[in-house]
C-alpha cells in the first residue's frame, strides 16, 4: 500500500503513526510505527546554555558554571537524536596564555542534542579570555569526528 500526501508539519520528538483498516485480513487489522523524531533539517547553530563567563570565574578553579550547550536545527529544536556528534571548547581569545583542563575534557560528546562539560578550569588569571565552541560531526567514510562550520564564542 502507497500512502500519498502523508505529513507532519511540526517538529517534536516522540511521534509514530497509526494505521488500521475496517477490511476483513488475515492477522492484524491495525499497526503503529516504532517511534520517531521531525526536525527541521541538521544542525545549524550551537546555543550556549550557560558559559564560565555567567559566572565567577578564578584561576586555577573549577568555573561556575561549567558550559552547557545544545545543537538547535534551523527551526530552533535540539537534536535529541544526536548523541553521536561533540562540541569542543577552546580558546578564542587568550591574553595571558592559559591553559584549559582538564584537556581530555575539552571535546564531550553529545547527550540527545545536549553536552554538559566538567571540571572546566583556566591555570591561569587574567584579563580578556574567550572560549569558543566548535561542532563536530562523525564522518562515517573516515570513521572519525570532522569540524563543521558551526561555531559560536562564549
Amino acid at each position: 500500500v502507497d500512502f500519498q500526501g502523508l505529513f507532519i508539519n511540526e517538529a517534536s520528538a516522540h511521534y509514530s503513526l497509526h494505521f488500521s483498516t475496517n477490511l476483513m485480513l488475515e492477522g492484524h487489522s491495525e499497526v503503529t510505527s516504532n517511534e520517531f523524531s521531525v526536525g527541521v533539517g541538521p544542525a545549524s547553530e550551537i546555543v550556549l546554555v550557560s558559559d564560565a563567563s555567567n559566572g565567577s570565574v578564578f584561576g586555577g578553579r573549577v568555573f561556575t558554571p561549567q558550559p552547557r550547550a545544545e545543537i538547535h536545527d534551523a527551526g530552533g529544536n535540539v537534536l535529541v537524536n544526536d548523541s553521536s556528534s561533540a562540541i569542543r571548547v577552546s580558546f578564542y581569545s587568550n591574553p595571558s596564555r592559559g591553559e584549559l583542563s582538564p584537556v581530555s575534557g575539552t571535546t564531550e560528546f553529545l547527550q540527545q542534542g545536549i553536552v554538559q562539560f566538567r571540571s572546566m578550569s583556566i591555570n591561569k588569571a587574567g584579563v580578556g579570555y574567550r572560549l569558543t565552541y566548535d561542532f563536530l560531526q562523525y564522518e562515517n567514510e573516515k570513521a572519525r569526528l570532522e569540524e563543521t562550520s558551526i561555531s559560536t564564542n562564549g
